[in-house]
């Protein structure tokens, strides 16, 4: 098993609230990358979520998620800009990102 770190945001769209899921949509089933990006990860690894921009507004960078791949290889979808894909289950997630990772409980969501 290896671990993968997944940035989401942008700097045009930093996360820079404490409770991500007020102004973002729900965690999706898949991860998606960039054309020039093609994923490596494999069925088993473990991906952490990283909140691009959480660094500036709370001291240091923040994950706030971690899932494990479900999909055999990387797959291409429709998507324009971030078209590779990998299937991911959610294995937790929590929702304020005061506390750092070593808060996070396995397999429940941490408020």
């Amino acid at each position: 098993m290896q671990y993968w770190m997944k940035n989401s945001g942008s700097a045009q769209a930093p996360y820079t609230q404490d409770d991500w899921k007020a102004t973002r949509d729900p965690l999706r089933p898949t991860a998606n990358f960039a054309r020039s990006k093609r994923p490596t990860a494999r069925r088993g690894d473990r991906m952490f979520w990283h909140a691009v921009g959480s660094g500036a507004r709370l001291g240091d960078g923040r994950f706030f998620a971690l899932g494990e791949v479900t999909s055999e290889k990387p797959f291409l979808t429709d998507g324009p800009r971030w078209p590779w894909a990998l299937e991911v289950e959610i294995l937790a997630a929590r929702v304020h990102m005061r506390r750092r990772i070593l808060d996070l409980d396995a397999g429940k969501v941490v408020t």
